[in-house]
């Protein structure tokens, strides 16, 4: 019996492993590159904490309420 394997699910686990790979090692913040004149590729990263969070460059401390 032959199995068929499914390739876009094939390509996308090994570009999860790959980013979350490099994201590990160099702690990005935006990773990006071009295509084309008109096409652009970018990932953001996001950290989430207790006292705020990030999302690419963009960082956000929570003020305190009382």
């Amino acid at each position: 019996m032959t199995r068929y394997i499914d390739a876009d699910a094939l390509i996308r686990f090994i570009i999860r492993k790959l980013v979350t790979w490099y994201y590990k090692r160099t702690r990005f913040l935006t990773f990006s590159w071009g295509i084309d004149v008109n096409t652009d590729i970018l990932i953001q990263s996001a950290e989430y904490s207790l006292d705020g969070y990030r999302i690419g460059t963009k960082e956000v401390r929570y003020g305190k309420t009382d």
